[in-house]
């Protein structure tokens, strides 16, 4: 995930992606979990659900997105 989007706190990642490559990212991430102990969540944000972002800090133990 590393080189396709960035990290946003440890097993989360941020990246923009269009169809073809959600969907080649979807394979090769099905080809590497566990389905029985391992989950991925992916959520598509529309032009409504922007984000804001204050400052470009550390990622910090324990840091909890709401």
């Amino acid at each position: 995930m590393r080189d396709i989007g960035e990290p946003i706190q440890f097993s989360v990642f941020e990246a923009e992606l269009n169809a073809g490559e959600l969907q080649a990212l979807l394979e090769k991430l099905g080809e590497l979990i566990d389905a029985q102990l391992d989950s991925v969540s992916c959520y598509s944000l529309t032009p409504e659900c922007q984000k804001i972002q204050l400052g470009k800090g550390p990622i910090l133990d324990g840091l909890i997105l709401v």
